[in-house]
């Protein structure tokens, strides 16, 4: 059965025929003003359903539910709100906003909508049209009335930039979600030199999850990449005064060479997630800044950048897993005042591209701040200069850093060395546990520790298996080592097979008397002992 609701003098055009099981709705056309139709259709409970525009509407709350139907649109007037407190269904791909005159502020969900898109605020996605100020008002409108914006597939192209940012919107303490339809889907494109593409600014600690959508820069078309240095940042999301909480999954970055820049740069966050991250052809693949603490990033891929794959600054227990990067023009990673970091598994190859001197694979800085206790257990390194590297100097130290398991290789003959450690007051308790044969080829030596300024105080050296160049049968050394110390289980543990007349201090000894042997732990007494070929024998206390 059919039934037919008429309201006052309505035409038939504005009535709705729906099944008994079916609510009914209202549709506009046969209504003065949108508040009269908004007003009829909440008073009976029925959906309001909009097929035109409604220009230049004052301040004004509309009860009913809405759904936008083809040509149907609200236009606030400037200055002027509209409140839509029932659901308001909007396609996708529909512009159902005209936001040109109010501003984002001209429209307020009382009721959340499942979705809400750029397209609904008048973008276009044909990566023709510009579409910078629609997004602009969509990510505003979507903070302010804490919805996730949703990017379909398609290209936005960004044009027009303010104060050196295309897309900005400063959150605050207010969470925020952009979520696009896969990096291979939606893409986010401009061709503007010098502005930043996405920016996004907290004040405390918000929650910022931004999923499935690739940043393509000015430079992505150079050839050699990055041969120019025209862009800003791809995004640029900091925490400010506070730290934002990142969760970040399927992102891609290209063609940012900006000097300083980064495809991806993340400042002031913590207890985050990154995974699935790509970015290449740009100045720095992904940058960290600003105490980065309790983030952990796995499966990325940094490739052709020019400066640094990642550049972690600050870094406080992270953890960096499952990454390649790889093929870098300059170093692959850029680790700076970092402590409690964990890098596991991350491959680095065939980094240092433009062979220029002062580039590593892993570039373990401490002339600024101190590095220590970070672990780096599995992966690979290989290429030209494919080294470890780590620098102090008279004031800050490399200590407790641990490193495992890594594979390397010779890379040709006059490239590097896979691990240089050189110029700190104490470079210590550093533990190499590298267990790998180094292949022959390299002419300067293949692990070298060169401390000129210091001394070195327990380092740990174990199961290194060293091979050949050329002549020279020992491709490994360490000169001006000071004896190892620690416990006793530590020191038999590095050195199950001591050499005769290898020195440790023992810090837990059960005996101090000159020629007596040390053989348990457990003990109070602090001595100098060497290796007679019998066992541990006290020396000194």
């Amino acid at each position: 059965m059919v039934r037919l609701l008429v309201v006052g003098l309505m035409s038939l055009s504005a009535l709705a025929q729906v099944s008994d099981t079916t609510p009914l709705a209202i549709s506009d056309p046969g209504f003065v003003t949108f508040d009269a139709a908004c007003s009829s259709a909440a008073a009976k409970g029925l959906t309001l359903m909009v097929t035109r525009k409604w220009p230049r509407l004052p301040t004004q709350t509309c009860g009913a539910s809405i759904d936008f139907r083809y040509g149907g649109m609200l236009q606030p007037a400037a200055g002027q709100i509209i409140t839509l407190k029932g659901n308001s269904n909007c396609p996708q791909l529909r512009q159902c906003y005209d936001l040109s005159l109010s501003g984002s502020s001209g429209v307020v969900f009382a009721s959340a909508p499942s979705s809400f898109t750029p397209q609904n605020t008048g973008a276009k996605e044909d990566s023709v049209s510009d579409d910078t100020a629609s997004m602009n008002l969509a990510m505003s409108v979507a903070l302010a009335n804490r919805i996730p914006l949703i990017l379909p597939g398609g290209t936005f192209r960004v044009t027009a930039a303010s104060a050196g940012k295309l897309l900005s919107v400063t959150i605050g303490g207010n969470n925020f979600s952009m979520i696009g339809a896969g990096s291979g889907a939606t893409v986010i494109s401009t061709a503007t030199a010098g502005a930043d593409l996405l920016t996004i600014e907290g004040d405390g600690n918000p929650v910022v999850t931004l999923k499935g959508f690739y940043l393509q820069g000015p430079d992505a078309a150079t050839n050699p990449p990055c041969r120019s240095a025209s862009s800003g940042n791809g995004l640029y999301l900091t925490g400010g005064r506070g730290a934002a909480i990142v969760h970040m999954d399927d992102i891609q970055a290209y063609g940012f060479c900006g000097s300083g820049k980064a495809g991806i740069w993340l400042d002031a966050f913590e207890n985050g997630s990154v995974s699935n991250v790509i970015a290449q052809r740009d100045n720095i693949g992904m940058k960290w800044t600003t105490a980065p603490n309790q983030n952990i990033l796995t499966t990325g891929l940094f490739g052709a950048n020019r400066t640094y794959a990642m550049e972690i600054d600050g870094c406080q227990s992270s953890t960096v897993s499952n990454t390649t990067m790889q093929s870098n023009y300059g170093t692959a990673l850029y680790l700076n005042s970092s402590a409690g970091c964990s890098f596991i598994n991350d491959h680095f190859e065939n980094n240092n591209t433009s062979k220029a001197a002062g580039n590593h694979s892993v570039f373990m800085d401490a002339t600024g701040s101190v590095i220590r206790n970070n672990s780096f257990t599995g992966g690979t390194l290989s290429g030209p200069y494919a080294d470890i590297y780590m620098k102090g100097n008279l004031q800050h130290a490399t200590t407790g850093n641990f490193f495992s398991a890594i594979e390397t290789g010779s890379g040709p003959i006059g490239y590097g060395m896979p691990m240089v450690i050189e110029d700190g007051p104490e470079i210590g308790d550093n533990y190499f546990f590298l267990q790998v044969a180094y292949g022959a080829g390299n002419t300067a030596g293949y692990k070298k520790i060169n401390n000129t300024e210091g001394r070195f105080a327990g380092m740990e050296v174990t199961d290194i298996l060293c091979g050949s160049y050329r002549a020279n049968t020992n491709a490994c050394y360490f000169p001006r080592i000071a004896p190892t110390y620690g416990t006793y289980k530590q020191v038999v543990t590095a050195y199950p097979l001591p050499n005769l007349g290898q020195m440790a201090t023992f810090t837990d000894a059960t005996v101090n008397t000159w020629g007596a042997y040390v053989t348990v732990g457990g003990g109070t007494y602090k001595v100098l002992c060497w290796f007679d070929g019998n066992g541990w024998s006290v020396m000194g206390k």
